[in-house]
């Protein structure tokens, strides 16, 4: 959503209501260090989550693959991690071409942002 949004409580908290009334699952991209993301979706009970690295790197798959390397190791640690990119310009074939290289040279599971959610949330009720 870029970092003026994400520091701004007041558009923040119509996006929050919205999701909730909708289920969604927000993604803090952290483009700010000032980021109201996770106040705004704890108030309206919205799931949130932060990306662990960003995989854009417009002409370079070699990059890309770097970076998701970068996130299967947090994934390692954490359980899972969350890259995220951009199509078009800012990533599009580069960005697709690095995912499907990532994904045939390594054993890792590449899901979604809903699967990441409901592996935390089956995780978090098995601890309870």
């Amino acid at each position: 959503m870029g970092s003026a949004i994400m520091e701004d409580e007041d558009k923040l908290e119509i996006i929050m209501e919205e999701a909730a009334k909708r289920g969604m699952i927000f993604v803090d991209s952290l483009t700010t260090a000032d980021s109201k993301g996770e106040e705004a979706a704890e108030k309206y009970g919205v799931e949130y989550l932060e990306r662990t690295v960003f995989i854009d790197c417009p002409g370079n798959v070699d990059k890309v693959v770097e970076q998701l390397e970068k996130a299967a190791e947090q994934a390692k640690k954490d359980g899972y991690a969350i890259a995220i990119g951009h199509v078009g310009p800012a990533g599009g074939k580069t960005t697709a071409e690095g995912i499907k290289r990532f994904a045939e040279e390594n054993e890792i599971e590449l899901t979604t942002v809903g699967g990441v959610a409901s592996k935390l949330k089956s995780l978090r009720d098995f601890s309870l």
